[in-house]
């Protein structure tokens, strides 16, 4: 089984604060099946409960953001709203995600660093 990245946090947080699983399913208010279904990829997580990961678990990493970005990544699927974008974003989005898993390793960590880069920028 693939443990994302999101469940490697979480584990990693439960060992050290000498937790069991079913101790952190019952702190975040949900079941063993469904935690463990999370830190698996196999479940979504809604926004309650990202926000809820986001209240107990930023103290344990470098803040809010990068709970944020481990939900996000670990997410069996991705959905985006396109409100405010523009044409030119738009079929950018698009055109990346038909072909993202075609990329070489190396171009997709150059271009994940560049991504980073000028969203640190910001």
């Amino acid at each position: 089984m693939n443990v994302t990245q999101l469940g490697r946090f979480l584990r990693k947080v439960r060992i050290d604060r000498g937790q069991r699983l079913n101790d952190m399913a019952e702190e975040m208010e949900m079941s063993v099946a469904q935690l463990s279904a999370i830190e698996l990829g196999k479940r979504s997580i809604s926004e309650k409960v990202k926000q809820r990961l986001i209240t107990f678990y930023s103290a344990f990493c470098s803040g809010e953001e990068e709970v944020a970005r481990l939900v996000d990544v670990s997410q069996p699927s991705f959905k985006e709203d396109f409100e405010n974008a523009g044409d030119l974003q738009r079929e950018l989005f698009i055109s990346f995600a038909r072909s993202y898993k075609a990329l070489p390793e190396e171009q997709a960590r150059q271009w994940l660093d560049e991504l980073n880069e000028i969203t640190l920028k910001k």
